[in-house]
């Protein structure tokens, strides 16, 4: 028995995407889990939440990133991707508000200084509203052709002769 991968180019690139950003989710998350008052005096610069909230969700976004990103790097199922793709939805959103209303707030990467953030996590602006919307593209382009190959009769992507 033979087995062979028939999935185009078009349909891997997603797949790398979905692993790379589930991988990022858990780094950041993991970051966060370590220093949830820091995650939380983050969250409070965005001046989005009540104040009775932020410490909530400065506790659950960690475990949260993790939980989705594990998902994303083992999964990479519709089911996965589309809260994944909210999430980075609002989160571009976030980021787009603040800079229009002047406020400077980490991009919350997490401790583990994601993308060459060596001095430190750095503040929002086009780079991380650019970045997150990359990783919101990529996520939604998986999505895409994950659901659109689900449409169609057995197209898993292998071929077993």
């Amino acid at each position: 028995m033979t087995v062979t991968l028939a999935a185009s180019p078009a349909k891997l690139i997603p797949v790398f995407g979905c692993v790379a950003i589930g991988a990022i989710f858990i780094a950041a998350g993991l970051g966060k889990i370590v220093d949830p008052v820091r995650v939380s005096l983050s969250i409070s610069r965005y001046e989005v939440l009540p104040s009775f909230a932020v410490p909530i969700a400065g506790a659950l976004l960690g475990p949260l990133e993790i939980v989705f990103g594990i998902a994303l790097v083992l999964l990479r199922r519709p089911v996965v991707m589309l809260p994944v793709a909210a999430m980075l939805g609002g989160f571009v959103i976030l980021q787009v508000q603040a800079v229009a209303r002047g406020i400077d707030a980490p991009c919350g990467c997490g401790a583990l200084k994601l993308f060459g953030d060596a001095g430190g996590e750095s503040e929002i602006g086009f780079v991380s509203v650019a970045r997150t919307s990359a990783m919101l593209g990529i996520v939604a382009f998986g999505y895409w052709i994950s659901e659109r190959g689900t449409r169609k009769a057995g197209s898993t992507g292998v071929i077993v002769k």
